[in-house]
């Protein structure tokens, strides 16, 4: 559970990040991200407030993984069924045996099945990489020429490799 938490973490870390690239000025968006406003209130160069959804739709050309991974994350972010669906199980309904599961280990669940989740967090953290050495070492993009030979913007339907 925390596994899956911390990938949607890392995905929102995500969005967040590259809403740099959808606003005319990247310097005015950090500033007012810097004095408190919340970036789903900040509105994108195409006038659009930058919600959680936009953002998906602004990246998952390049990575249709995002969508799934936004929607299968978001309930274990707030406490919801699925956090007892984790940590409880019922064998038998007829009886009311209960299962509690606690700890690091699921008896349910190999190793390899977590595959797919730690695909997702190294892919998130590798997406996070590259927009801080863009933005932190590399001046911005400043055309649509450069946005489209970008590995994580360009829209070519080409896959994207972390």
């Amino acid at each position: 559970m925390v596994a899956i938490a911390l990938v949607r973490l890392q995905l929102d870390t995500v969005l967040r990040l590259y809403a740099l690239y959808w606003v005319d000025n990247p310097e005015d968006f950090a500033t007012l991200v810097f004095s408190g406003r919340q970036i789903d209130r900040i509105a994108a160069s195409d006038g659009s407030l930058m919600k959680d959804k936009y953002l998906i739709e602004k990246l998952k050309d390049k990575n249709p993984w995002i969508e799934d991974v936004y929607k299968n994350t978001s309930g274990l972010i707030h406490f919801s069924e699925r956090h007892m669906h984790a940590a409880i199980r019922l064998p038998d309904d007829a009886s009311g045996e209960m299962e509690f599961f606690l700890g690091a280990t699921d008896p349910r669940y190999k190793l390899a099945d977590y595959k797919e989740v730690i695909g997702a967090f190294f892919h998130c953290t590798s997406m996070i990489f590259h927009v801080a050495d863009e933005w932190l070492v590399l001046p911005p993009l400043s055309d649509e020429s450069e946005k489209q030979s970008h590995p994580f913007l360009a829209t070519t339907g080409e896959k994207v490799t972390p």
